[in-house]
């Protein structure tokens, strides 16, 4: 068995079955264990750069790989069936240093590297690992960057900002960079936020005194940090203190939260459309509480149900 040609097609197949040289280079670290003397600068680039591409020569012969475009390669019928028959071999496959980032050190032992490759670095960050990860990065953007997706201006208020604001932001850079996962659980961090933020306002501008004794405690005690996200949509909608849109989309982003980081048993074949449907459900969430329109004369209004609040925390209302 040559290990060099089974970790080659290991790493294409790991990468749907198409990829670039950079992207092999990358990934053949999870299956091909590297020593110094690969790692030495020869002619140019690390030794087992060398190495790759001399092996991918071989495989093409062998008819195992197919070349598609400049740098990328494909696996063959034949190239699968090899793989296939390594496996009956009853080996265990390895993902080495899965944790790595080889645009800044791959070894432990090693110096980090004095220059780092922008491109590499950026690669590195992105969990799909694209063959032009900035492009990639880009239309990612512009996906959650649409007019019905955009904030013109929020309270430059603390909590707003940590708590509410900025978990949003980070959901969107985590979608850029496809880490879905982080994105779904960062839409779930906004909406419970969102969440208690309303109980909070609403015990500032409700007469508590009126409701009934089960939920007048909820908001003295200030029990409702300490619900269940469910139980805390549920019982905002029985006080009227929300919208259906808004109970629903708060509601959609808890669905897929729970899917996701509770089951272990979820399938990953919707992730990336399952995190675009709750990033736009937390920036409406987001939008409705904390955004603060235009009124009169093009001048910014702020909704009635943040007034006190910015008050009390002296955000004044021209800046």
């Amino acid at each position: 068995m040559n290990v060099w040609e089974i970790a080659i097609l290991e790493s294409i197949k790991s990468l749907g079955g198409k990829a670039g040289l950079q992207q092999i280079y990358k990934r053949l670290f999870n299956f091909k264990k590297m020593t110094k003397k690969h790692l030495r600068i020869t002619y140019g680039r690390p030794a087992y750069q060398h190495q790759v591409r001399k092996h991918i020569t071989n495989l093409r012969r062998a008819g195992e790989l197919i070349w598609i475009s400049r740098g990328r390669y494909s696996l063959t019928e034949k190239g699968i069936k090899r793989i296939n028959i390594d496996k009956d071999k009853k080996t265990v496959q390895g993902w080495l240093r899965p944790l790595s980032m080889p645009s800044i050190r791959i070894l432990p032992f090693e110096r980090p590297v004095e220059k780092i490759d922008p491109v590499m670095l950026v690669r590195d960050l992105c969990r799909d690992s694209p063959t032009h990860p900035v492009e990639a990065i880009k239309q990612r953007y512009l996906k959650l960057s649409t007019q019905d997706l955009d904030i013109l201006v929020v309270p430059a208020e603390k909590l707003i900002l940590e708590k509410i604001v900025w978990p949003l932001k980070s959901a969107k850079q985590a979608f850029c960079l496809a880490d879905f996962i982080g994105c779904i659980a960062l839409c779930g961090m906004v909406c419970e936020m969102a969440i208690v933020f309303t109980y909070d306002l609403g015990a500032s501008l409700w007469d508590i005194s009126r409701l009934d004794d089960k939920y007048r405690k909820i908001f003295t005690e200030r029990k409702y940090e300490r619900l269940g996200q469910e139980q805390r949509i549920k019982k905002l909608r029985k006080l009227g203190a929300i919208p259906e849109a808004f109970a629903e989309d708060a509601n959609t982003v808890r669905k897929i939260r729970r899917e996701y980081l509770h089951f272990l048993s979820k399938d990953y074949s919707t992730l990336e459309k399952d995190a675009y449907q709750a990033y736009r459900a937390a920036f409406r969430v987001t939008k409705s509480l904390v955004a603060l329109p235009l009124g009169q004369q093009g001048k910014l209004a702020i909704p009635t149900h943040l007034k006190s609040y910015l008050e009390s925390k002296r955000v004044s209302s021209n800046k």
